[in-house]
């Protein structure tokens, strides 16, 4: 149920030089959720299945606290919050 004019599909061999079925494969679109996996694959093959994201915190010299965001897709602000609630930074 999907307009045809919404949808872009290209199907190709890796190696095939040339694409064996191509609809609207030129236009302009957002990614579907698919493309998700190419990238979650290619994390995989990467980085490796037991991968664990850093997510360095240090105090400043004037007292404050620094972090450097690192791509956790783990670090949510609800996360964020229950750790600076560990470190007795907020209540």
């Amino acid at each position: 149920q999907v307009d045809a004019g919404s949808l872009g599909l290209v199907v190709q061999a890796l190696d095939d030089a040339r694409p064996r079925l191509a609809w609207r494969a030129d236009s302009a679109m957002n990614p579907a959720s698919l493309t998700k996996l190419v990238t979650a694959m290619a994390a995989l093959d990467t980085l490796g299945p037991a991968w664990q994201w850093q997510t360095p915190v240090w105090l400043t010299e004037d007292g404050g606290l620094s972090l450097q965001g690192s791509g956790d897709p783990r670090l949510t602000p609800e996360r964020l919050w229950a750790g600076l609630k560990r470190l007795g930074v907020t209540e």
